[in-house]
């Protein structure tokens, strides 16, 4: 596990999960600013709201909304880590995305 994790509620049982990505976001989940709402945070350059999805079911709901989305991922030679991006998905929901950018 990386530094991120201790970031997430104790209590928060996340799964290795699998998304194609058409951007990949360089900011960690401890950058984003913390909302009500545990999991969900935004993001201070975008203004977005990215979704931590702590499952394939939460992941795939919200990432046919185009939403922006945080999940766990692995990889060499990083290992375990959260990985935030805007899902792939159809082009609507993309160009719907990059023009709130």
């Amino acid at each position: 596990m990386t530094d991120d994790d201790f970031l997430l509620p104790n209590t928060m049982r996340m799964d290795i999960l699998r998304c194609t990505l058409r951007y990949q976001c360089s900011k960690r989940w401890d950058e984003l600013a913390s909302t009500e709402n545990a999991e969900v945070r935004k993001c201070s350059e975008c203004l977005r709201e990215v979704h931590l999805c702590v499952d394939q079911t939460s992941l795939d709901a919200i990432a046919t909304n185009g939403a922006c989305i945080a999940f766990l991922t692995t990889s060499k030679p990083e290992g375990v880590r959260i990985t935030l991006g805007l899902p792939a998905g159809s082009r609507a929901n993309l160009q719907k995305a990059l023009d709130e950018l």
